[in-house]
């Protein structure tokens, strides 16, 4: 099987500090457990985030052979 793998849009989270930093947080679905994209450079709309990853978590999609991975990063944007 094919290795499967999207970012949930509905999950997606932003919100700027005093500073510019933002924290950007998603879910990743995946169909077999794995992560293989690079989320350390995300493009949003018209916005270039770039930073690195502050956590991640993984759990099963009950009843299916689906991942969910919640990952949260500290990034910068531009334009």
């Amino acid at each position: 099987m094919d290795h499967i793998e999207f970012i949930d849009c509905a999950s997606l989270n932003i919100s700027y500090d005093v500073l510019g930093l933002a924290t950007v947080s998603f879910t990743v679905v995946s169909n077999d457990g794995t992560i293989q994209e690079d989320y350390s450079t995300i493009t949003i709309g018209n916005a270039i985030y770039t930073g690195y990853i502050t956590a991640v978590s993984a759990r099963p999609i009950l009843f299916t052979s689906w991942w969910e991975f919640s990952i949260s990063l500290v990034m910068t944007s531009r334009r």
